[in-house]
């Protein structure tokens, strides 16, 4: 032991030693050690030094339990739980493991994790490994699908033999699917199908339309002149007289084709649009005069 300062007398000392731990063995750390301090000696006037409470030289002064610092995993009751219950064979549900650390070092452990079922009958559904900090915890997740009928549970084992089991479920048979559940699945028929004979309807709707604007080439301004022809006013209470509309003018007839001039003035009909319209019945041609009074080929 060392003497703490520079003091070698007095009523209360202060020393510090050391100890070799290394020749602790396994068998040894099985059981709860203990550490106790005895002191042996005399003080400069020859008197024992006393132990502790004033018992006699060499009794313990002061003894101390010792920990062994390490990781301990652990799970609870509620550790195993199911996404879902209701299952059938060739069904799966997600098995959710929460395993914590409850010791004092950070560690690692593996795990176990298989299925039991009532006759007795072990499968293994997955080995993994977790790290888990000291005073932390750690989820395993992994999708469980039984493979034949009747009551099974997860039963997961970690490496210190730690065990926890989940809810025991009753795997019903598989059954064989009905042709709306496979063109619906799980919506109801009725509903799937409104929403099916809604959608079908909105596309044809949109087809028709799209045809009826393809026939009319897209627009409302196309007339058969033809058959307007038959609907022009014969009403001739009004005379052309307006010299503006008596000639083609030679501005006009430069922007577009001249008509023959010699039925300029005779066969002019005032339309229904306020408009003067000419039929060249050789060329099944139509010729109207603008506000301007410009000669036009129409189209």
């Amino acid at each position: 032991m060392e003497l703490v300062g520079n003091d070698i007398e007095g009523l209360r000392l202060e020393l510090i030693s050391s100890f070799n731990l290394s020749g602790i063995t396994g068998e040894m750390l099985e059981d709860r050690l203990k550490v106790f301090v005895r002191i042996e000696g005399r003080d400069l006037a020859g008197n024992s030094i006393l132990g502790f409470m004033g018992s006699p030289s060499g009794t313990p002064v002061a003894n101390w339990g010792m920990t062994y610092l390490e990781p301990e995993f652990q799970m609870e009751s509620s550790s195993v739980s199911y996404s879902r219950h209701m299952v059938e064979v060739g069904q799966t549900t997600s098995v959710s493991i929460v395993i914590k650390n409850v010791g004092t070092l950070d560690g690692s452990t593996d795990v176990a994790i298989t299925s039991v079922s009532q006759d007795g009958t072990y499968k293994t559904v997955r080995l993994t490994s977790v790290d888990i900090i000291k005073g932390g915890e750690s989820i395993v997740i992994v999708d469980w699908g039984p493979e034949y009928s009747g009551l099974q549970w997860i039963e997961v084992t970690l490496t210190d033999g730690e065990t926890a089991n989940g809810p025991s479920i009753d795997v019903r048979p598989a059954r064989e699917i009905s042709t709306s559940e496979k063109i619906f699945g799980n919506v109801h028929p009725v509903l799937g199908a409104f929403v099916g004979i809604l959608f079908l309807s909105i596309i044809i709707t949109g087809l028709i339309w799209a045809k009826r604007l393809t026939t009319n080439k897209g627009s409302k301004e196309h007339y058969d002149w033809d058959e307007y022809s038959s609907e022009l006013d014969d009403d001739e209470e009004e005379e052309f007289s307006s010299p503006e509309y008596s000639q083609p003018t030679v501005e006009a007839a430069a922007v577009v084709t001249q008509v023959n001039q010699e039925n300029n003035t005779s066969e002019w009909e005032l339309g229904a649009d306020g408009y003067w319209w000419y039929h060249d019945k050789e060329t099944n041609e139509w010729w109207y005069k603008d506000a301007e009074g410009k000669i036009v080929q129409f189209p």
